[in-house]
């Protein structure tokens, strides 16, 4: 019995993105495309987990489950590479990754990992309460394990954006998000992080405003370590 010729054709690789904002997916997935061309992204959106975090407080057993549950479709759809591109879950990434059968990053990560190398005072922008804490503790994790001098940090939290950005207004959010980073280059920042993925956007924004210092997002920062782990396949 002869054998069929065997399929040398190698698929596209599969890079999932679990977010809890919509706003979100446009950033992470062009940063992904550009990194990884020809890539097939595959994000799932439940806005339902970050709306039921802040009304409760924090993560609790119910959010988890949610969160879980986008993971668990997620491998089941077959991807190759998972980032959690929610920041308020991926500090719970490692009560997940047992779980996991696949590589398993969260988004900011690299971004972090960045800004300790980088030191100095770290100017970290958010439009939400809980993004810049959450973002330094992040770089201070980083800098503890990469053995970097803990950074100083400017809290360069925007929350009247946010709702610019939610309303479509988005020349107004890139506006509100420059002026602060003005402010932070200013007050002698060494980098300027965009802790949230929906922030990425406004990258060129502050660029274009004149801002000389290193910004992070991170997007850009995560799609450089996936399009790693691809090469190496």
């Amino acid at each position: 019995m002869s054998s069929s010729p065997s399929n040398t054709t190698s698929s596209p690789v599969r890079i999932g993105g679990i977010h809890a904002a919509l706003g979100s997916t446009a950033p992470f997935s062009e940063a992904i495309r550009k990194a990884v061309p020809g890539a097939q992204i595959v994000n799932f959106v439940n806005e339902e987990m970050l709306q039921y975090v802040n009304r409760n407080g924090g993560v609790d057993p119910a959010a988890m489950r949610m969160f879980a549950k986008q993971v668990f479709n997620a491998e089941e759809a077959k991807v190759d590479i998972l980032v959690i591109a929610c920041n308020i879950f991926a500090a719970r990434i490692d009560d997940i990754r047992p779980f996991v059968s696949v590589p398993l990053l969260t988004v900011d990560r690299d971004m972090q990992e960045k800004a300790a190398s980088i030191g100095g005072r770290i100017g970290v922008m958010g439009t939400n309460m809980s993004a810049v804490p959450a973002c330094c503790m992040g770089i201070c994790r980083a800098a503890e394990d990469k053995g970097f001098p803990v950074p100083d940090f400017e809290d360069g939290t925007v929350a009247e954006a946010a709702e610019y950005l939610v309303q479509g207004d988005t020349e107004t959010f890139d506006r509100l998000l420059a002026q602060r980073a003005l402010e932070l280059a200013a007050d002698g920042c060494s980098a300027i992080v965009l802790s949230q993925v929906t922030m990425a956007r406004a990258k060129p924004a502050l660029e274009k405003a004149g801002i000389k210092i290193p910004i992070l997002t991170s997007p850009e920062e995560c799609a450089g370590h996936v399009a790693a782990i691809v090469n190496a396949r």
